[in-house]
């Protein structure tokens, strides 16, 4: 699979989140209360953290204000931890790492325009 396309991947789950914290109204306590706005979430996430990894480590390097660790364990955690997992681990995820992410695949994905 080619950058472009994991990227383009990438901001599809990326905005499929934001959505859902749209229509759940970005609450963590909501996202800790309600299944579906939890699974939507880490769904997404974990399909981003598969997605990442995919990238060259090249590619890695020159975009180091994305923290790919981070990313990487999301996958870990995502499936292994998944049933112990809590909502603030999962808000935490969002909030420290998916944004710059985020900012990083759209700024590439609109200069591939």
């Amino acid at each position: 699979m080619v950058e472009t396309e994991i990227i383009r991947r990438i901001l599809e789950h990326c905005e499929n989140i934001y959505a859902t914290q749209k229509r759940f109204g970005g609450d963590p306590l909501v996202l800790s209360a309600d299944n579906d706005y939890f699974y939507s979430v880490a769904m997404n996430l974990l399909q981003i953290a598969i997605l990442s990894a995919k990238f060259a480590p090249a590619f890695r390097a020159e975009r180091r204000s994305v923290d790919w660790n981070a990313i990487d364990g999301w996958r870990k955690t995502l499936t292994d931890d998944f049933y112990t997992l809590d909502a603030q681990t999962l808000w935490l995820m969002i909030r420290e790492t998916l944004s710059e992410l985020h900012g990083v695949c759209f700024v590439l994905a609109d200069s591939e325009k």
